[in-house]
């Protein structure tokens, strides 16, 4: 919500129409959420049948342990499923939100500069899950997992970068090419001018130069939204996330070694 308010004078829209569209965006059915709980739950429960989960054999059904574990898995993993659907869903709004409602500035982008931070914040929030995450590689069956599940974290950091902002980048990238085409024709116009009666080139005036200058700075326009600094600062939230995973895998073969 305070992403669509700091957006708010860069959406073409009324305030009834902005209503409308905050509402669209972060409200959910509850049907939908109900039902990724469940699958959730459900994949949670299964995995504590999984032989490789339990080092000295799984308990009976009644043992109070393999009760405590069933719950615990499907809580844990029915939350994730949760969260991992909203995410996803508000990412897509949020983008069809710039794809329908973005008034794009070419000499200004920096009001839809929220789409961005939205993007880096939902990479950073991943970030705590992954350190989290870097500990399943203690457990017996870490080895089945550890490749699957790093690519797939991987995946989820670059969606959540790139998700809020693809609609908004189609925007800019269609009043950039559009602008490109105005400028390739007035410059085409003012070049033929600059033809003298005998087909001599003329020096050019200032008009023509500035034609040349703003072509360059249309040109240079970044339509993903995503400057220098932000994209260091996902790669180092991802160095951060990815090398707490191999290090752990690093740190748990040479204890290996040194025990064997």
């Amino acid at each position: 919500v305070r992403d669509l308010q700091a957006l708010r004078p860069a959406l073409g829209c009324s305030e009834t129409e902005f209503t409308a569209e905050v509402r669209e965006v972060t409200f959910f059915e509850r049907r939908p959420l109900v039902v990724v709980t469940l699958i959730g739950a459900a994949i949670g429960i299964g995995t504590t049948f999984s032989p490789g989960s339990w080092i000295s054999g799984r308990p009976a059904l009644g043992d109070p342990m393999m009760t405590w574990v069933i719950l615990k898995s499907a809580l844990l993993f029915s939350l994730i499923a949760h969260a991992v659907y909203v995410s996803i869903a508000l990412a897509a709004r949020l983008s069809r939100t710039g794809e329908r409602r973005a008034r794009v500035d070419l000499l200004d982008v920096t009001p839809l500069m929220p789409f961005a931070r939205n993007g880096l914040r939902g990479a950073l929030l991943l970030l705590g899950w992954i350190v989290l995450a870097s500990l399943s590689l203690l457990a017996p069956w870490s080895g089945d997992i550890a490749i699957g599940g790093l690519c797939v974290v991987v995946g989820l950091a670059i969606a959540s970068l790139l998700g809020p902002v693809v609609g908004v980048h189609r925007r800019i990238h269609e009043a950039k090419q559009i602008e490109l085409e105005r400028i390739r024709v007035a410059i085409g116009k003012e070049s033929s001018l600059r033809v003298g009666s005998r087909g001599e080139w003329q020096p050019p005036d200032a008009h023509l130069s500035n034609l040349i200058v703003y072509k360059g700075l249309i040109e240079s326009v970044n339509t993903w939204l995503f400057d220098l600094p932000a994209l260091l600062k996902f790669s180092l939230i991802i160095l951060v996330g990815v090398g707490s995973w191999l290090g752990q895998a690093f740190v748990e073969r040479l204890l290996g070694v040194f025990i064997d």
